[in-house]
């Protein structure tokens, strides 16, 4: 069998599922094999593999056998259809593989979304935190904390030393983060 021959063949089979593969992403897009549809889906795609694979090869040897003799190669195929029966596992396998990648993809992209959403979130409640600090630091709070150590001074200056120390602290915590512009994730 000459090079260009076979390279010819081959080439003939490859495109044809090159004009297969859309349709099978589209299929699988569509009814993708997940959790609520799954054995459902599972046949749908077990007969559509069957089929897929029944009209490549007969494409493929229909072309072969009406374009090889137009070109003088001689033609390895007498009849066609048992040309194709021979080779529909391998067609089946072929479908099946082109449904793995588009599931892979798919489960690819909703791991990147729900990583995003997840991230979002993260940063929503970091906002909710600081926010919630922030409300506690309103005037109402702030004059009844300073009320509260002016009255400890007389009584206990120890614990309006401490007091004040922890409320600077406080004051101190949400001025710094005020100042932040981006939120770790």
């Amino acid at each position: 069998l000459p090079w260009s021959t076979s390279f010819f063949r081959e080439m003939v089979y490859a495109y044809i599922w090159l004009l297969l593969t859309p349709i099978i992403f589209r299929i699988v897009w569509k009814f993708p094999i997940d959790v609520k549809s799954r054995w459902v889906n599972v046949l749908l795609h077990l007969i559509l593999s069957v089929c897929f694979a029944f009209v490549h090869k007969l494409s493929y040897h229909s072309m072969l056998f009406w374009i090889e003799p137009a070109l003088n190669i001689p033609s390895r195929v007498a009849s066609i259809f048992p040309a194709v029966y021979s080779y529909l596992d391998y067609g089946a396998m072929l479908y099946w593989i082109f449904v793995l990648i588009q599931l892979s993809v798919n489960y690819a992209r909703m791991y990147q979304e729900k990583s995003l959403r997840a991230a979002q979130l993260e940063t929503q409640l970091v906002h909710a935190q600081l926010h919630a600090l922030k409300m506690q630091l309103n005037p109402h709070f702030l004059f009844n904390t300073l009320n509260t150590i002016l009255v400890l001074i007389d009584s206990n200056p120890a614990l309006a030393r401490g007091t004040l120390l922890k409320f600077s602290e406080l004051l101190r915590i949400v001025l710094e983060s005020d100042n932040e512009q981006t939120v770790s994730l």
